[in-house]
């Protein structure tokens, strides 16, 4: 829906030159919005099929970890500060998993025996969602920094959530407010707002920014047929509705750019492209693999006194 030069100079005026640019700006970010939802339903599946069972191994294999460790302080020779590294060790793993999953009660016991008293679990999400189970992608980090990014991730989705209902919430008013049955007199008038408010209501029920913003258009008429023999100061009403949308639109954007980059792990704000979810998904599966082969590594060092004291010496 753009514009063409009409008259004799075969130009446009600077209103309908902003209009245009509008119209092409708006489906740009249409397009990119439609991008993330598909990329970020791509990823979920890989996520799946590749990432979910790796990370199951490497809890496994932290767990058996964790135990080893335990059996290791057992035997005799050790000193006592390689006997308090070991324990530090046994709580640092243990502790790792319980907050990720705190029914195991052989590694609570693990926590109990060698720290300074049970696991407490971290605060739960105040507004949890089990759609979202992205965050575990990389090999789990110290459990405190861990902690404190996880907290720092759930303040900023619940203003991200917060500002895109208000998003929603503020197109919806604004449709409601002019399609409201019992202001038009004329029945068949008054069925069209009503088959077109129940549209809305759907779209606003499924917080769909796009079909609200698309029923928008058709209540404002903005299309190229109506826009073309239109003055400049009902272009300009239209020019002021489509920058609003743009305005939502990037809003949205920015909005699940910052969410799926919290589940993932990374800085938001333009650092992760929709097109690089299949480079994202590689990298983190081999991270994944990287983590289970070292683990093997800790696990057979373990098993040699030697090489087991010659590696806690290394870490002091």
């Amino acid at each position: 829906m753009r514009l063409a030069p009409a008259g004799a100079d075969r130009r446009l005026t600077p209103e309908q030159q902003r209009f245009n640019g509008l119209v092409e700006q708006i489906e740009q970010a249409r397009a990119a919005l439609q991008a993330w939802r598909d990329s970020i339903a791509d990823y979920r599946k890989g996520y799946a099929k590749t990432l979910g069972p790796l990370q199951a191994q490497l809890r496994a294999a932290r767990r058996r970890w964790a135990l080893a460790l335990d059996a290791a302080g057992d035997r005799p020779g050790w000193s006592r500060a390689e006997q308090a590294a070991l324990s530090e060790l046994v709580v640092e793993t243990a502790g790792d998993l319980l907050a990720l999953d705190g029914s195991d009660a052989q590694l609570a016991a693990l926590f109990a025996r060698h720290g300074d008293g049970a696991f407490e679990a971290p605060s739960p999400d105040p507004d949890p969602d089990p759609d979202r189970d992205l965050g575990d992608a990389a090999p789990p980090p110290d459990s405190s920094a861990a902690r404190r990014r996880k907290s720092g991730a759930v303040r900023r989705r619940a203003q991200e959530e917060q500002d895109a209902s208000q998003s929603v919430r503020d197109v919806f008013r604004k449709l409601a407010s002019a399609l409201h049955p019992d202001r038009a007199t004329d029945p068949v008038e008054r069925a069209t707002r009503t088959g077109l408010m129940q549209e809305a209501n759907r779209a606003y029920a499924q917080s769909d920014l796009l079909a609200l913003l698309e029923l928008q258009l058709r209540i404002e008429q903005v299309d190229a047929a109506h826009v073309a023999a239109m003055d400049a100061r009902r272009l300009r009403h239209y020019s002021k509705v489509l920058a609003g949308q743009l305005d939502e639109l990037r809003a949205e954007i920015r909005r699940v750019d910052a969410e799926f980059s919290d589940d993932v792990g990374l800085e938001p704000l333009g650092t992760l492209h929709p097109r690089k979810m299949g480079e994202l998904l590689r990298r983190q599966a081999a991270s994944l693999r990287d983590g289970l082969a070292q683990m093997e590594l800790l696990l057979r060092m373990l098993a040699d006194p030697v090489a087991a004291r010659r590696w806690l010496k290394s870490r002091r």
